[in-house]
């Protein structure tokens, strides 16, 4: 597995997506996954697989949950997902885990896709299992988070995502003629990093518009730019050493500066070793 500070794989990264909520990059939190050389291998890998996912995007820094998506639907509030039995996932099994990643399906009822599980789908099997032991690792927060999600109707109804994910689950395939560095770069950006929730358009059921993946969207008050290679309007003029910077530091000098939710996720995905 390539090492997290490979600056190829950071240069494909750019798509590393602002996180929905639209909450500010703030003080340093007291948690932060990070490698820990008293964790198994395992976890370290759940805990780079954490933060390339953005887990405390949504979840908060210590995964209690609480934090407000705003979504066309209404606002949908994210869950509780530290080891707690009462509040949280500690009773799920890695396959219960693995179905609400994937497929949208909590061990009760069905997950909206403000929780990314269409990109997440293609998530692959070593960095589930290591992402839930990482979480088996965290504190639990033995609390419910302070607001709990209430659609409208038909909204409601949770099981009305069948009919949605049948639609508009992406079918996820690595392109040809990619080297080693660029199949797992592309697995970062349409996957794990799930860079099309915030710079895809929509379509009129809400599912991504594939046919202008990465061009660029609305999300709420901010505009994903386009991330394409397109040379003017996209990333296509950028360098390597400029997506790099970017990436880890959130500027380019007199190029581009990360404002709002993508400044959060500048500094959440950022791997310290």
């Amino acid at each position: 597995m390539l090492s997290p500070a490979h600056p190829m794989v950071l240069a494909t990264l750019l798509g590393t997506s602002l996180s929905l909520p639209i909450s500010f990059a703030h003080a340093a939190p007291e948690m932060m996954p990070s490698h820990n050389a008293s964790q198994s291998e395992l976890v370290n890998r759940g805990a780079y697989v954490a933060r390339q996912a953005d887990c405390m995007g949504c979840h908060k820094e210590d995964y209690s949950g609480g934090v407000a998506v705003e979504a066309p639907m209404g606002t949908i509030y994210a869950t509780n997902i530290t080891p707690s039995i009462k509040y949280g996932i500690g009773n799920y099994t890695e396959q219960d885990f693995k179905k609400a990643l994937t497929k949208g399906k909590s061990p009760t009822h069905h997950l909206y896709p403000a929780m990314p599980y269409p990109d997440y789908n293609a998530m692959t099997d070593e960095d589930i299992s290591a992402l839930f032991a990482y979480f088996q690792t965290v504190p639990a927060v033995d609390e419910a988070p302070e607001h709990k999600t209430q659609l409208p109707f038909p909204f409601n109804i949770r099981t009305v995502m069948l009919g949605w994910n049948i639609v508009n689950m992406p079918k996820w395939q690595a392109r040809d003629g990619l080297n080693d560095t660029q199949k797992y770069g592309q697995y970062l950006v349409d996957n794990l990093a799930h860079c099309g929730t915030c710079h895809t358009p929509r379509n009129a059921t809400l599912g991504y518009d594939m046919n202008k993946y990465l061009s660029g969207s609305m999300l709420g008050n901010w505009y994903a730019p386009n991330i394409t290679p397109d040379a003017s309007s996209g990333i296509g003029s950028w360098s390597e050493a400029e997506i790099v910077t970017y990436l880890r530091q959130g500027k380019i000098h007199q190029k581009a500066v990360a404002s709002g939710p993508m400044n959060e996720v500048v500094y959440n995905t950022n791997s310290k070793k």
